[in-house]
């Protein structure tokens, strides 16, 4: 995430990189797919408008304004938590001069309905007031779609999208036509096939079945798309430069500096510009950081994102988990791998689903994910699976959720 958007990018030293699975060559069947050829767009990139945010106190009770939305609640110095049907707010009082938090922007329309959390800060204006603003991050989102005429496949489609890296559920499609309904498959070895409807509303719009909601797409050109690209669909040669100094606590430096060949980086770098995103075994990736010696000695964005894009983590979370861990028992926490989850956790409870096996459950579990809780990512009837617990809005403490889940095997097994 960007510096203004909670984890610094920066920090994470991040290479987001997207697997794309490849195709067995074949001939496109059905009508000749070349009416189709070249690129097809899809781009929605509202402006953020920002929210005014105002926090009342009256004693015990509390008052939340955010835009047209009003939200009750009690809390404390050290607590301010309240949530409205879409969104929320978690902060607190510092020093009685401000409020700091993160404000719960709602689910994104075009991101699964995922949230994403935006830092906050209020000032007291008047007695007991407390005022701010809130700016949403934007609800951009891409669909990219080359159709082109492969030398061993035949035609074949490529469907890309730069926020979530989503290639479609396959690197590339076979194409099946039939008069201004089209068809993007990929054969399976037992008969069935990987899917994706589509009808030619006209000889310039495509509208596909993507996700479960249809995606328009409009024909265009690479050059008016270039974020569908590295660095554009004609980007010249790359010249290497030391990172910038932000003030984000990030020394940088040359990589000759610290022992780099800088000759390295920019090869390095140059590839990445040069490779095709639209080929069987794309490199999808968003962003390189190189730190050496404490020093930050390359820094370069891909695809349209920068320093102050916000992105999904997701695993990389399984590493600061760790890290955080190891410094909370060298700060001198009493805890450790051994110590038991539930007995840590005991002011969450009651937990649904008891089990006597969940009393054995340990923080070296969970570092080595054998919790043996209800939590499969590739099930997405597991209650567990984390796009479930994202989407659902019933629990909104994360921690509470995942205790409370059935346990399916032993803790280890």
């Amino acid at each position: 995430m960007g510096r203004k958007l909670g984890i610094p990018i920066r920090s994470l030293l991040a290479v987001t990189v997207a697997f794309a699975f490849s195709l067995a060559p074949a001939r496109a069947q059905g009508m000749d797919a070349s009416s189709l050829e070249g690129y097809w767009a899809s781009e929605f990139a509202p402006s953020a408008q920002i929210i005014p945010m105002t926090i009342r106190r009256d004693g015990e009770r509390w008052r939340a304004e955010i835009g047209s939305a009003e939200a009750h609640f009690e809390g404390g110095a050290d607590a301010l938590v309240f949530s409205f049907p879409d969104g929320g707010f978690r902060g607190a009082l510092r020093g009685g001069r401000t409020i700091e938090g993160f404000w719960l922007q709602p689910g994104r329309v075009h991101d699964s309905g995922r949230r994403l959390a935006t830092p906050v800060t209020l000032t007291r204006t008047t007695r007991n007031v407390w005022r701010g603003e809130a700016i949403p991050l934007a609800d951009t989102w891409s669909v990219y779609l080359r159709i082109y005429r492969d030398p061993e496949a035949g035609w074949v489609a490529a469907f890309r999208n730069t926020e979530r890296n989503d290639i479609g559920g396959a690197s590339r499609f076979r194409i099946r036509r039939d008069g201004e309904d089209v068809a993007f498959f990929v054969p399976y070895e037992d008969g069935g096939e990987l899917r994706r409807d589509a009808e030619l509303i006209a000889p310039d719009r495509l509208r596909v079945n993507l996700t479960g909601e249809p995606v328009e797409l409009v024909r265009t050109t690479a050059e008016a798309i270039p974020y569908a690209f590295p660095r554009g669909a004609a980007p010249g040669p790359y010249v290497y430069t030391r990172p910038p100094e932000t003030g984000d606590g990030w020394r940088t430096a040359l990589g000759s500096d610290v022992g780099i060949d800088n000759a390295a980086l920019a090869r390095a770098v140059q590839r990445i510009i040069d490779g095709d995103p639209f080929a069987r075994q794309p490199s999808l990736i968003h962003s390189v950081l190189v730190a050496r010696r404490g020093r930050l000695v390359l820094e370069e964005y891909f695809f349209g994102h920068d320093r102050e894009t916000a992105h999904d983590i997701r695993s990389a979370g399984k590493t600061y988990a760790s890290v955080l861990l190891g410094a909370a028992m060298r700060r001198g926490v009493e805890i450790g791998p051994q110590s038991r989850v539930y007995s840590l956790m005991a002011e969450r409870g009651p937990f649904a689903n008891p089990d006597p096996r969940k009393s054995e459950l340990t923080l070296a579990h969970l570092m080595t994910h054998s919790s043996g809780l209800d939590c499969n990512d590739n099930d997405e009837n597991s209650r567990g699976n984390e796009d479930t617990m994202s989407r659902q809005t019933e629990q909104t403490d994360w921690w509470k959720y995942t205790l409370d889940l059935p346990m399916l095997h032993d803790p280890g097994a």
